[in-house]
Order: C-alpha cells, then structure tokens, then sequence
C-alpha cells in the first residue's frame, strides 16, 4: 500500500505489517528541507518494553534490488529486543558496568578518563574516554558499544549498517579501508570533513558469545591521520580483550 506525502515529496509504502510490527519503506526524490535524496527500509514494532524502530538508509532516490532484499532480510531476522533482566542474567550490574569490567581497559587507556556513559532498555550500551589532560579541546576519543545477547548478526552487516548512518550525516563522499576482516572481526578506518577539520576513525568491531562490541578511535586534526599512527591505534585496539 502506497501513500504520497505531497508536501515533502516523499513516497511510503507498507511491505508487511502485523498487529504488533510493521516494516515500511519511503524514498525521496530530490533535496528537501535540507534532507538529501534517499530511500529508507524500517522496521516498526511494539514489545512488552514499548514501541521500537530500526532502519536501513540508502542515500539515493532509488534502491537496488539486491539492497532492499538484503535490507528486509536483516530486519527480519537479525532484529531482537533484549529485555535488560536476560541481558543482566541475573546480576545486579548495569549493562554500562558489566561492558566496563567485560574489557581489559585498565592497560590500555590508564592514562585516559571515561567522559560519557549510557544504557537503553534493550540493552544497547556504551562508555567514551578521553586523555585524562583534556579539558575543554577535545582532539581524540575513544567510543566503545556493545548490545549483549546480539549475536545473530554478521561483521558486514556491522559494516554496512555504519556506512550507511555516516552517509546521511554528511554530503561528502567517504573513502573506507578495511584493514582487517574474518568471520568474528572487522577492523576499517575512514577520514571525512568536520567543520574545517578532518575527523579521522579506526572502529574494530568484533563479533563473541555475549555479544557484539564495536570500539573506535577518533581524532579531530588538520590533516588526515598518519599511517604509521593508524597503525599504532590498529594495533592498540587489537590490544583490548574479552575478560573470560
């Protein structure tokens, strides 16, 4: 079922929908109120936690056909709400704390502060450091998210899914590097204009029995980040470990 929204030229159609879930696409054509063109596939559902949404974008009017089948597969089969009480498995830790102490942080990033912290309800979480020496100019950080649990997903698919936020948050055409890549990890590194500086990141992501974690380096400089410091934060990042 299609719907026109003539006012901002966009065009919905339902591809499924249930009593409790939907999954829906919309395209738009042309730039409008500062939206680029794109096609977007979601996926809309209601669990006993509240109603969530998950989507796929596209930054062009149109969509392959291979994308939209990949796209609808994934919401379909990789998309799972996690109550907080089973991804605690019965501690009282936080997912925050209990992604804190899953890591060996302590030997790598002594010298740095944790600088945000969060938690939502389907047990997606994640922690950010900083230099310890940093006050108001911040040059570098480190993100780190994991959702326990999830663990029917693929390396590409976290590839993929970051690709295609990072092109609706920019119009600059970004140049990826995969510099590692198996079954369970994937390692890649990517430099795009951020206000009159390039922001450089390298983003290991990996794959385990509890879960994904997807750990990132970023650094805000004059210039693209130096290959020989890509491969130091290559290699530090490859230094953090799953605590067993």
């Amino acid at each position: 079922m299609k719907y026109i929204d003539l006012f901002h030229q966009s065009i919905w159609n339902i591809i499924e929908s249930t009593d409790h879930e939907v999954i829906y696409e919309w395209s738009l054509s042309k730039k409008q109120d500062g939206y680029l063109p794109q096609h977007e596939i979601s996926k809309a559902f209601f669990t006993e936690s509240g109603f969530h949404r998950i989507g796929i974008t596209i930054k062009s009017p149109t969509i392959k056909a291979q994308q939209r089948s990949e796209a609808m597969s994934l919401l379909k089969d990789s998309v799972a709400i996690v109550p907080i009480v089973e991804a605690r498995e019965g501690t009282d830790l936080s997912i925050v704390e209990k992604l804190k102490s899953s890591l060996d942080l302590e030997s790598v990033f002594a010298d740095w502060k944790m600088k945000y912290e969060f938690e939502k309800n389907d047990g997606y979480a994640g922690i950010g450091f900083t230099p310890k020496q940093t006050k108001n100019n911040i040059s570098e950080c480190v993100d780190i998210f994991t959702r326990p649990k999830f663990t029917e997903i693929s390396v590409d698919t976290i590839f993929e899914a970051d690709k295609n936020y990072l092109e609706t948050q920019t119009d600059e055409k970004i140049k990826y590097e995969v510099i590692k890549k198996n079954k369970s990890e994937i390692i890649y590194t990517y430099t795009y204009p951020f206000e009159k500086l390039k922001l450089s990141v390298i983003v290991r992501a990996f794959l385990t029995d509890k879960g994904y974690y997807s750990i990132a380096y970023k650094t805000w400089q004059d210039q693209q980040m130096k290959k020989e410091d890509v491969l130091f934060w290559t290699n530090t990042l490859k230094k953090i470990k799953v605590k067993s």
